[in-house]
Parts: structure tokens; sequence; C-alpha cells
């Protein structure tokens, strides 16, 4: 039978555990964002040499033209780079829900067996009242025949 001090102690497991998977949840969240911020600030400053070289070489004779290119080169990179975060951004929601449900499903479902099992192993508050009456009464009957038997002792 589990005491207190056990429950206690399962108690404490548990939010370590929950401790652990919040820390590993957060640290692969700040990798992930690491990541994709290194590589898209890579590909703008790989983007924007390109069109800084582009514009020095030209710059005289193609200045309207260059300036038009540009602008549109931004507008489609920013769409690309928006589609490409959204995307990013539902591939690790995806992802973080699969790895949420493969470690927490297992997880939670073995701590509802290990309480099932606990609850199961419980005395009902009515069997232990009835225990305690039980002894109670050997108590009481205990005592009468020792009692008896010092009495018997006294009169041999």
């Amino acid at each position: 039978m589990l005491d207190k001090e056990d429950l206690q102690a399962i108690q404490g497991l548990l939010t370590e555990q929950k401790t652990e998977i919040m820390q590993e949840v957060s640290g692969m969240f700040t990798e992930q964002k690491t990541e994709i911020m290194q590589e898209v600030s890579g590909m703008l400053t790989e983007q924007k040499t390109e069109i800084m070289q582009e514009m020095s070489d030209k710059f005289a004779e193609q200045k309207t033209e260059i300036m038009q290119e540009v602008s549109g080169m931004f507008a489609e990179q920013k769409t690309e780079i928006t589609g490409m975060l959204a995307n990013q951004k539902t591939e690790i929601m995806q992802e973080v829900s699969v790895l949420m449900e493969s470690k927490f499903t297992p997880r939670f479902n073995l701590l509802a067996e290990g309480q099932s099992l606990i609850l199961d192993k419980l005395i009902s508050a009515s069997r232990v009242e009835s225990l305690e009456n039980e002894v109670a009464i050997h108590k009481i009957a205990i005592r009468q025949l020792n009692e008896d038997v010092q009495q018997l002792k006294k009169a041999q």
C-alpha cells in the first residue's frame, strides 16, 4: 500500500519529468528558431551582395532598369521568404505536435495506468474503518484474556 510519502515521491518524479520535457521542447524551439534566422539572414546577405554588385557595375547606364528589377526582386523574394517561413512554421508545428504526442501521450498513459493501479490497491475508507473496529475489539478481548490469565496465576 502506498503511503503519503510514496505519493509525494511520485508527484516529485512527475514534476521532474514535466520540467525535463518542457526544457527539451524549449531547447528544440530555440535551436530551430536560430537555424531559421541564420538561414534567412544568410540568404538576405547573399542576395543583397549580388544586387549591390549589379548596381555598381551598371548604375550609370541602367539606373532606372536596375531599380525596377531590384524592387521586383525584393517583392518576389519577400513573397518567397514569407511563403517559406509559413511552410517552415507549419512543418515545425507539425513536428512539435508529433514530438509532443510521441513524448507525452505514452508518459501520460503510463501515469494513468500507474494511478489506476494505485487506486485499485487503495483500501476503501469503510474497509479501513471496519478493520480498525475489529482491531479495537481484538485489543479489548486480549486485555480481558490477559486479566483472566493474571487472575488465574494469582489464584494458583
